[in-house]
């Protein structure tokens, strides 16, 4: 009797290089199709305004400064002489500074939205409490903002929810150290986080 081939052998063997070689093809064909989906569905969302995922970044364009988001898309004009602050940027909220003037270091802030509406206006001052470490890595203070107000310096989260009373002398930021801040009034001073 001739022999016809080992596939028909007594004793069958898997040749696992190729069982291997084809769960990963149907693997890769599943994961690529989620992808597409999830690349469409994406696509819609975005269409019907509800765009997740999106990141604001400051741009200098002809001497002005305004803001981006990760889409390319021009959230903020670039009208304004000083670079925005985007203490978070996942979140549509911006520091604007008007009205500097170096001579004697004054200057107006104001925080606006992804519109270009102001959204917190109660205050003489707003300001993102920037942060470092040793390497001078810069960040700002999770959802707070430090705010001024007849001279003296209070705290707001990003809705504009009072967490300090504006009664301050000072607070500032313990320098590498996330959420934790140092407050001062009538000559004493505190640390919390």
């Amino acid at each position: 009797m001739a022999k016809r081939g080992r596939r028909y052998d007594d004793e069958p063997k898997l040749n696992m290089k190729k069982v291997f070689g084809v769960i990963l093809v149907f693997v890769l064909i599943i994961f690529s199709i989620i992808m597409i989906r999830n690349m469409l569905k994406n696509d819609s969302e975005r269409a019907n305004g509800k765009i997740e995922n999106v990141y604001y970044y400051a741009i200098y364009d002809n001497g002005k400064w305004g803001v981006m988001n990760s889409y390319a898309e021009i959230v903020v004009k670039a009208k304004y002489d000083e670079m925005i602050v985007i203490p978070n940027p996942a979140q549509d909220i911006f520091v604007c500074t008007t009205d500097v003037d170096y001579g004697n270091g004054n200057y107006k802030t104001k925080v606006i939205n992804g519109k270009g509406k102001e959204i917190i206006k109660d205050y003489d001052k707003i300001e993102a409490i920037a942060n470092y470490d040793t390497e001078k890595n810069i960040w700002y203070e999770d959802n707070v903002f430090r705010v001024q107000k007849d001279g003296k310096y209070g705290l707001i989260n990003y809705s504009g929810k009072k967490l300090l009373e504006c009664e301050y002398d000072s607070i500032n930021p313990i320098y590498g150290i996330k959420n934790s801040l140092v407050v001062e009034k009538e000559r004493k001073i505190w640390a919390f986080r």
